[in-house]
């Protein structure tokens, strides 16, 4: 099994291991992953196969929607992400770093609300992209392998 996703209404909960916008953390399986706050940015899982171990990123639109570097639009257009970090890599790196480390026997799974421009990601069955929107936080069971989208709307009682 790779990576199951679905969504839900409230908020994440804030238990386990926080992503800072822009960022990626690294989790053993077992861990929960969570971050919030967003809007136009994608949430990407990616797992070794074999172990359960990987990373989940919050990525900002310059780290995937395009190939015009950081801080900049889809048009190449200066557009501050991050606060303005710098330090931060474009998906295709980040995933390249990640099979560099672990091998192949990797998938990776990137939700967000912007299809990326034609040819940036290079997705195929092991690096998939899902359009998802309206979602402002999200939890990442690793022991589950399911990533929850959470809507931010109040839960029905």
């Amino acid at each position: 099994m790779a990576v199951t996703q679905c969504t839900a209404d409230g908020v994440a909960p804030q238990d386990g291991v926080e992503v800072a916008v822009g960022y990626g953390r690294a989790f053993t399986k077992g861990q929960q992953v969570w971050s919030q706050n967003f809007d136009t940015c994608a949430v990407a899982v990616m797992i070794d196969l074999a172990t359960g171990d990987g990373s989940v990123y919050h990525l900002c639109p310059d780290q995937y929607q395009h190939g015009n570097g950081l801080n900049k639009d889809c048009n190449g257009e200066p557009k501050e992400e991050a606060g303005g970090a710098t330090d931060r890599l474009h998906l295709n790196d980040i995933w390249t770093k990640f099979l560099e480390q672990r091998g192949a026997n990797c998938y990776c799974m990137i939700c967000g609300p912007l299809t990326p421009a034609s040819g940036v990601l290079l997705t195929n069955r092991r690096f998939t992209f899902e359009t998802h929107s309206g979602f402002t936080s999200i939890m990442y069971d690793s022991g589950s392998r399911k990533l929850t989208l959470y809507s931010g709307r109040a839960v029905a009682t």
